[in-house]
């Protein structure tokens, strides 16, 4: 038979775990302060304008790679008539019939 004492809750064990569980939450929020991030300086007249700036700049930049990119796709594209026709030139000779 088996011994009904060890299905009995232990109460040390009890509190001990209660014990180890309250030490890591204050662990985890005490790290958590440790740690905290100083709050960011307030943003002066100039950084702003330095942003917009850079932000302009970009903007500007990336629609000139658009157009460039757009000029290049409407130089390099052809119809799908002018493709086949493509095609039909490089890959199919024509076959000579009159054999000797």
């Amino acid at each position: 038979m088996s011994d009904p004492k060890l299905q009995r809750a232990d109460g040390f064990s009890i509190f001990a775990t209660l014990i180890v569980a309250a030490i890591i939450i204050t662990a985890f929020f005490f790290i958590q302060e440790i740690f905290r991030q100083d709050e960011p300086l307030p943003v002066s007249e100039d950084t702003t304008k330095e942003r917009l700036g850079k932000i302009e700049l970009h903007r500007m930049e990336s629609e000139k790679f658009n157009q460039m990119v757009e000029s290049f796709n409407y130089e390099n594209n052809s119809s799908l008539e002018s493709v086949m026709r493509n095609v039909i030139k490089e890959r199919y000779h024509p076959v000579n019939t009159t054999a000797p």
